[in-house]
């Protein structure tokens, strides 16, 4: 019975209330339809600067040492095949990378590493190629965003729902 009182009090409502709630919930779908394709796109921008860029890290007190290590990393990246570019970042970059979050210390005091910065090699040769040397770090410079990755993922996934649900309820 309670069908059938329901009925009149949709035709008393104002015309084109149903045309808005419906017009309403296309908008919804395009956001979010909208969002799930630029969410896309961010995350296999983000995939690929994760992965693309390696650097070698030269980490020692002593400068001659570090020099001289630094020299030998570069001499075994050029037998390395497949790799795109290797430089060494200035050690004036360095220092200004540093520099902000250490105030009051000169960042000549400071014994820092040399970086040298890989375009689109392979982690595990590097690795297997500094082996024997304890000084040299390999690490890719978007690990840290993996976490990041798997954020913009799930919000792709909530956003593709989003615009699944006011897709069928716009069938319905």
């Amino acid at each position: 019975m309670t069908a059938y009182f329901s009925l009149p009090v949709l035709r008393r409502q104002r015309p084109g209330t149903f045309a808005v709630l419906i017009a309403a919930t296309c908008l919804l779908m395009l956001l979010a339809a909208a969002l799930t394709l630029a969410l896309r796109g961010a995350a296999r921008e983000v995939a690929d600067a994760a992965t693309a860029r390696i650097f070698v890290q030269v980490i020692d007190a002593d400068a001659i040492r570090r020099d001289a290590t630094s020299d030998e990393v570069m001499t075994r990246l050029d037998r390395i095949a497949g790799l795109d570019s290797a430089h060494r970042v200035p050690q004036k970059e360095v220092r200004a990378l540093v520099a902000p979050y250490i105030d009051s210390v000169s960042t000549i005091d400071l014994p820092l590493p040399v970086l040298i910065e890989l375009r689109n090699a392979d982690p595990k040769a590097l690795m297997r190629a500094f082996r024997d040397l304890p000084t040299v770090r390999v690490t890719a410079a978007g690990a840290e965003l993996g976490p990041l990755v798997r954020l913009i993922d799930a919000l792709r996934t909530v956003s593709l729902g989003i615009a699944l649900t006011a897709a069928i309820a716009s069938g319905l």
